[in-house]
């Protein structure tokens, strides 16, 4: 993919979210992004390394995103979505979210242009799953490689480490500095930038299949041929 593009994120001000902000804001390629949100932000976000004046922040009714938004979907060339509630929520109020909400944008960016979308779901996504976390987020899959996008990536990442946990739930921020511990290599956690990284350069490879799905081992694997090319570079 060439060209100076655009983008969109949806779920900038998440964990991982805010991660992908900070890798579209450091390259060229990208000469606009905007971040989908519910309140006012701060396109930084508290970033002071980097420039983020091609960026600009839309607010959106999430209720209501075919009737008042369509128009703000369109004209994307990627998009990428990170979108999803952590704590003890309601299934009823996760599948709005993490759902619902996330399959009317996918349908409204299809919609309006973007025909390359990456797709943040979870280790064990399952359509067939009896446990309900895993098939919303199988759901998920399901109904948005269904929208016939050229390409559309799912992630699988395990337990998200690295970023910030001042929002996450108390049992989370307990759990992360033991899983970060215990599990060195990565097996069943990834580093949220490098799965930041590892989604942006995907979108920007040729299209190789329309339908693409990376489980956690695959991005950590991608993760460090990555950080060893960008070594070599320097």
């Amino acid at each position: 993919m060439s060209g100076k593009l655009s983008a969109f994120v949806l779920g900038a001000t998440g964990q991982t979210g805010k991660a992908i902000s900070k890798e579209l804001a450091k390259l060229d390629t990208f000469e606009s992004v905007t971040l989908f949100t519910r309140r006012p932000i701060e396109p930084s976000q508290g970033d002071t390394e980097n420039d983020y004046s091609k960026f600009n922040v839309k607010i959106v009714d999430f209720d209501n995103l075919a009737e008042k938004h369509a128009k703000d979907f369109e004209g994307y060339d990627i998009g990428y979505t990170a979108i999803g509630l952590l704590g003890t929520q309601s299934n009823a109020e996760k599948k709005r979210v993490d759902l619902d909400y996330l399959v009317e944008a996918a349908k409204l960016a299809k919609a309006g242009g973007c025909n390359n979308l990456s797709v943040v779901t979870g280790n064990g996504a399952d359509i067939n799953s009896k446990f309900f976390v895993f098939s919303n987020k199988g759901q998920i899959e399901h109904d948005v490689a269904a929208l016939g996008f050229e390409r559309v990536a799912f992630y699988r990442p395990g337990w998200l480490l690295g970023g910030q946990t001042d929002n996450l739930p108390l049992a989370n921020r307990l759990t992360q500095p033991m899983v970060n511990f215990l599990d060195c290599s990565r097996k069943i956690s990834i580093d949220i930038p490098i799965l930041a990284k590892v989604m942006i350069h995907n979108t920007l490879q040729p299209v190789t299949t329309p339908v693409q799905i990376y489980e956690n081992k695959d991005v950590h694997k991608q993760g460090i041929e990555l950080t060893k090319a960008t070594k070599k570079t320097k």
